[in-house]
């Protein structure tokens, strides 16, 4: 992926990347580490109880629709010493969203991080989305999901941003099935493709 820091190319298995961003790096701006799940995770209490009920209806409605994914929000204020791109990745990768066995490949989950404070919001796509999903798609989503924020409309920004994400991935899908002969989202085996071709794991 590109390293939301300095938006360098990076790979999995380093360590840091080559800025100096790490994990563990981020861990000392950290006060403590939520435990965060699939769905809505509104750690502000910004949203009403029907306002959760339609966001995970909707999150519901795209994992049957789209089985090979998962799909969570988190509402939450991110440490102004580091900013939200860079929170979202420490969300992403230490708070339980992403099941420890979803490596490389394997890890199909799209996140989605909301800071009304700051009227920002990022998105990270799983290592195994992203040679589909790159970095200037999530940048066109995320786009009318601003306007929405910034005029107090967020439960119905967040569910306009699914669907913007649900389309994107099937068009997608539809673009591999075209290219490559393969099923609409069989992303696992194209992944291992590039890996392969990559010779030390998929660039995200």
């Amino acid at each position: 992926m590109h390293c939301p820091a300095r938006q360098q190319l990076s790979f999995e298995t380093a360590a840091e990347c080559t800025c100096g961003i790490s994990l563990p790096a981020l861990e000392q701006f950290m006060v403590m580490t939520p435990m965060l799940g699939p769905g809505v995770n509104d750690l502000r209490n910004e949203l009403t109880r029907r306002e959760v009920g339609q966001v995970m209806q909707e999150i519901a409605r795209l994992e049957r629709s789209l089985p090979q994914l998962g799909f969570s929000v988190v509402l939450t204020a991110a440490p102004r010493e580091i900013g939200l791109s860079l929170y979202a990745l420490w969300l992403f990768n230490r708070t339980g969203i992403a099941n420890a066995v979803e490596r490389g490949g394997a890890n199909r989950q799209v996140l989605l991080v909301v800071d009304s404070d700051m009227g920002h919001a990022a998105c990270m796509a799983g290592y195994g989305l992203e040679p589909f999903l790159g970095e200037e798609l999530i940048h066109n989503a995320l786009n009318a999901f601003s306007t929405a924020l910034a005029a107090g409309q967020l439960s119905p920004g967040i569910l306009q941003l699914l669907a913007e994400m649900e389309c994107l991935l099937i068009d997608c899908a539809e673009s591999l099935e075209n290219a490559f002969g393969i099923a609409p989202f069989e992303f696992q085996g194209l992944a291992h493709l590039i890996e392969s071709e990559q010779e030390g794991g998929v660039v995200y």
